[in-house]
């Protein structure tokens, strides 16, 4: 009777509307860094930055087609202070070619579909040059604002005027978005950098978990190991995101005001450096999980000692792996001290003996061999990334 009251309460329960949600979304961008503030400056700064560059080309430069301005600034606010200048020289290049382009072939030839179609090709050609980086699809597009208003003039004086401006507005919109990009909470990546490697240590920490409670109880089946086989997988790829995270985070702190107000520079160079040990970790699992796969079977049943023994080193990699994925800059002493105290009891249980090859055949004492080898390396990667947060 209280279970089914307990359900018609919660299907009686109000479901949050988009407002609700939005307002919740707002709470969390102020009180806490993560992508929701990220989202919602993006939201602020762009429209600033937007209207910005609008006011100065509509009211002040007066433009016949105002809209290339915001719509530079607005390129410009999306990413970090050094990347925005430089993107901008590659945008302005870029749009300036476009425009160019359509300047060339339109006094060459008539308005008409196939003119389009030459300017068209013209531009995408163009477009693949190396130095304009992925500013190079602005070719085109830069073409095709400036072709639907090339047409619409007439004398050849009003094109002209019309294209130098359309390059002035692209200027005007790039310096107006790295100013507000500049001045206005210029990016800082350093929240991506920490998640990155909590989200690698975190995928870790459970994979062992999972793989040390097996073991500690019975011999895997074939479905487990391939799961933690695909699972140490996993924990390669989220290596790859977690550097370019880490990259990224690394790139936001150059030419930006904002490191002046950090206590310390975030150890960008030792989260990349555990992100690679922690990737060497998952590979030696993998290999682990194979070697599983060639455990005694049914007729000779595996070593219970040496397994429960086994999965005791694969517990306290794990409880040193849950500290890398809690990881603070400011307390990376005691980090360090307690891994390292679980890395020490993890070596203690390597002193236990081997399961002699003869009670079983030679190929189950190679499995032993194979599993306490892949489990030096887990333990040495480990004992590795705490000398990092040493020096770092």
């Amino acid at each position: 009777m209280t279970h089914g009251g307990a359900a018609h309460g919660d299907a009686e329960a109000p479901v949050k509307g988009p407002w609700h949600r939005f307002m919740e979304m707002l709470r969390r961008a102020r009180d806490y860094a993560g992508p929701e503030r990220d989202r919602t400056l993006f939201i602020l700064k762009g429209t600033a930055a937007a209207t910005i560059a609008w006011a100065l080309a509509d009211t002040v430069l007066q433009a016949q087609s105002p809209a290339f301005a915001p719509f530079a600034a607005l390129v410009m606010v999306q990413i970090s202070v050094r990347e925005s200048l430089l993107r901008s020289l590659r945008f302005a290049l870029a749009a300036s070619i476009g425009v160019s382009l359509q300047g060339v072939l339109g006094f060459w030839l008539d308005p008409s579909v196939w003119t389009f179609a030459a300017v068209a090709f013209t531009a995408l050609a163009l477009g693949q040059w190396g130095r304009l980086g992925p500013q190079g699809d602005l070719v085109a597009t830069s073409a095709f604002f400036a072709y639907s208003v090339f047409v619409m003039q007439g004398a050849s004086g009003d094109r002209l005027a019309l294209l130098a401006e359309l390059v002035v507005l692209v200027v005007v919109g790039c310096a107006v978005g790295i100013a507000v990009n500049l001045l206005v909470f210029p990016p800082l990546r350093l929240y991506d950098a920490r998640y990155g490697l909590a989200s690698l240590a975190s995928a870790l920490r459970d994979l062992l978990s999972d793989l040390s409670s097996v073991l500690g109880e019975r011999e895997p089946t074939s479905h487990e190991t391939s799961d933690f086989w695909n699972r140490g997988r996993r924990v390669e790829s989220l290596a790859s995101q977690a550097q370019e995270t880490i990259g990224n985070a690394e790139d936001s702190l150059y030419w930006n005001p904002r490191r002046l107000l950090l206590s310390s520079r975030p150890p960008m160079r030792v989260y990349g450096t555990l992100v690679t040990r922690l990737a060497r970790v998952g590979r030696s699992l993998c290999s682990i999980t194979d070697i599983l796969r060639r455990l005694p079977g049914d007729d000779d049943q595996p070593d219970r000692e040496f397994l429960h023994r086994f999965a005791s080193i694969l517990h306290e990699a794990q409880c040193a792996a849950a500290l890398f994925a809690d990881l603070v800059p400011s307390d990376m002493d005691e980090a360090e001290r307690r891994i390292r105290e679980h890395l020490e009891e993890a070596r203690s249980y390597f002193e236990g003996p081997v399961p002699p090859s003869g009670a079983q055949g030679e190929s189950a004492g190679l499995v032993y061999d194979g599993l306490l080898l892949e489990a030096e390396r887990v333990i040495s990667e480990l004992e590795d990334a705490c000398d990092d947060l040493r020096s770092s």
